[in-house]
């Protein structure tokens, strides 16, 4: 009975010391008004915070990561001690995103004060591929993703199962197109990119 108590006891002695020091050492900051990521048509990541007031001396940690659990520090915003009545914000741009992926991120406040986790998607659908074009099948509305890094102009083609031109669509800089295709025969079309003069990429799609 003794040992029973005595191991009882300890594992409350445990739990306590994780509750006063472990959980303070991944709190959440009750000083973090708002945070917030934008990303831009370049892979570009937005970083904003609003701090409330109250007096600090470490300067704020931008981190990221690419599974939500391994953080490095990715800036560091220059710090300055003293206190401030006010609420101020703050703002970073990440400019190396990882494009076609999931990015996680959060801002370290002071010693064990966190944001919450944020996750932002960079197009990761186009991970595994150079070109989607959804949903398929389609009433007469689609959307098309492809990869575009460099920026580079395409031209966009739309042609029935007879090769019979139905749409064009020049000098697209962008990697991203929504298409309005109304009045069309139910059947399969065929969607061709072209950069350069050249056949970039090219998907079907069935019309019904």
């Amino acid at each position: 009975m003794v040992f029973k108590l005595v191991g009882v006891m300890k594992n409350c002695f445990i739990l306590l010391f994780v509750l006063l020091f472990g959980a303070k050492s991944w709190s959440q900051s009750s000083r973090i008004e708002s945070f917030q990521l934008q990303a831009s048509s370049n892979n570009q990541v937005l970083v904003r915070w609003v701090v409330g007031p109250g007096s600090t001396c470490n300067a704020p940690q931008v981190q990221h990561s690419l599974d939500g659990e391994n953080f490095t520090t990715v800036y560091t915003y220059p710090g300055v001690c003293g206190g401030t009545d006010e609420a101020e914000s703050y703002s970073w741009v990440h400019a190396n995103a990882k494009p076609y992926s999931f990015n996680y991120y959060r801002v370290k406040l002071d010693e064990g004060e966190f944001t919450l986790t944020k996750q932002l998607d960079l197009n990761s659908n186009l991970a595994n591929t150079n070109f989607l074009v959804y949903p398929n099948p389609t009433k007469g509305e689609v959307t098309l993703e492809w990869r575009n890094e460099a920026r580079l102009t395409y031209d966009l083609l739309l042609i029935n199962a007879e090769s019979v031109k139905i749409l064009e669509i020049k000098s697209i800089t962008t990697n991203q197109k929504k298409v309005h295709l109304p009045n069309l025969k139910a059947g399969v079309y065929y969607f061709i990119l072209i950069q350069a003069g050249e056949i970039s990429q090219f998907r079907q799609i069935v019309i019904y």
